[in-house]
């Protein structure tokens, strides 16, 4: 690399507030971990990409080319570029390097593959995830070269975005992070500063010597919300709820599922669940079956689908820890639904728990149909928080109201509030509330937007 003055270190101290899934490349099951220190691995070109997506969903999309290289696409427009007598530069000027946990804690978790046309779990579909247990500190190292000191304020207004999107949650790493894994947190942040140019700062980077100064975490509180749209809710179980696991030390046959901090948890999985299958009621209901392309558009291509063109959604969710939990056992039947009888020997137990929870949900924002699909979020946290969306398992029978608190959107700069009272909703913006209602009803399909587009 050509005409560097200036290298500046980053040592970055992140630690893992969810379940974090880094696969080895050959087995989907497999997790990547060294073998000669038995700790988990993130490899640097896993961290740059993730590091790429973020940056290009806040609309960076030229400072990524310029300081964090190009992509094998943006290189198939080189030859084009270069005939314009433009010279481009292909080299990230953002080193980052592989980093390690500190330890190794391997955990797992079962999960059930659901029919969205159906709402229901499909027969034996039963799968368990392996994944790196949470509270694993990662030492991240970024290394950034430039010309100047202009460069420079510029990679480090990069680093700014990084650091808040690790800071917001919205930036995470490695596997099933849409539904809640790879989340982490910043505990220190580290620099030290290079100029080559001067001679003793030249002998200090050979020996690799000079010391770093820790910079305050508070100067990253400033997370800009540009390309999410967030939504934070708080509420509270009413009776009861359960997600099933079956439990190791208990006499009951099902417990909700933990985490393995032994706390109570909805899965980031279920929640995700839950709303693109009630998206898709929704829009069912409203005779707009011809618009379910939406719902991909927000959760994702379902794995049963046979296109041969799979997306990746633009939700984020992650687990909710039900807090001041208490718990109580219910004594149930298997009952035989074609004689309508009891099932011989067919009694088993639950363990369902009862509690205060509080989530956000991060949507990635959509190039088309982006109020259709605030809409359908907010229809679909309304009725949560009303009560008439159950969560979980045994829903069918009761288990699972949640009665809404608060529910805050952040957009840009606006923040909308609501409250939920007495079966009713409080806003102090009804006019964001009731456009984004609307669009449900006016959502563009994607020929259409290419026809406008021709004209």
């Amino acid at each position: 690399m050509e005409g560097i003055r200036v290298i500046k270190d980053y040592k970055i101290n992140l630690v893992n507030l969810t379940p974090l899934k880094i696969g080895n490349g050959k087995d989907e099951l497999d997790l990547l971990i060294d073998k000669n220190t038995k700790k988990p691995i993130i490899l640097g070109s896993s961290i740059a990409g993730a590091i790429k997506n973020y940056l290009m969903d806040l609309k960076l999309e030229n400072d990524v080319k310029e300081f964090l290289g190009e992509n094998s696409k943006q290189l198939h427009n080189e030859k084009k570029d270069l005939a314009n007598n433009k010279k481009i530069s292909t080299e990230s000027k953002i080193y980052i390097s592989d980093t390690y946990g500190n330890q190794l804690k391997i955990s797992s978790r079962a999960g059930i593959k659901r029919d969205y046309k159906y709402g229901t779990s499909e027969d034996k579909k039963k799968y368990d995830v392996d994944y790196i247990d949470s509270d694993i500190e990662f030492e991240m190292n970024f290394k950034l070269f430039a010309k100047d000191t202009s460069e420079l304020k510029k990679e480090d207004q990069l680093m700014k975005n990084i650091i808040e999107g690790f800071k917001s949650g919205n930036l995470r790493l490695g596997a099933n992070k849409m539904f809640g894994f790879g989340k982490f947190e910043v505990k220190k942040i580290e620099i030290r500063e290079f100029d080559l140019e001067d001679r003793d700062d030249l002998i200090s980077y050979i020996l690799d010597d000079k010391k770093y100064n820790i910079l305050n975490l508070n100067d990253f509180d400033n997370i800009k919300r540009h390309g999410y749209i967030e939504f934070d809710f708080t509420g509270s179980i009413i009776d009861s709820m359960i997600v099933k696991q079956i439990p190791q030390n208990k006499e009951v046959d099902y417990v909700n599922m933990v985490n393995s901090k032994d706390e109570s948890i909805i899965p980031g999985t279920t929640i995700k669940g839950l709303f693109r299958e009630y998206n898709t009621k929704i829009l069912k209901t409203l005779n707009l079956e011809d618009e379910l392309f939406l719902v991909e558009d927000i959760y994702g291509t379902d794995a049963n689908s046979e296109q041969e063109e799979h997306k990746i959604g633009k939700i984020l969710t992650s687990d909710v820890v039900v807090k001041n939990p208490k718990y109580c056992v219910y004594n149930r039947i298997k009952v035989d639904r074609f004689t309508g009888g009891v099932v011989t020997g067919g009694k088993f137990d639950e363990e369902r728990v009862q509690g205060d929870i509080g989530f956000r949900i991060s949507l990635k924002k959509l190039e088309e149909n982006n109020k259709a699909a605030v809409g359908l979020i907010l229809l679909t946290f309304r009725d949560l928080g009303l009560s008439k969306l159950p969560i979980g398992s045994s829903s069918s029978i009761g288990a699972g109201r949640i009665k809404g608190n608060k529910l805050t959107i952040k957009e840009n700069d606006k923040v909308v509030k609501i409250e939920f009272e007495n079966g009713k909703l409080i806003c102090n913006d009804m006019d964001y509330v009731n456009e984004a209602i609307k669009a449900i009803k006016n959502i563009e399909k994607p020929e259409d937007n290419k026809n406008k587009g021709a004209e």
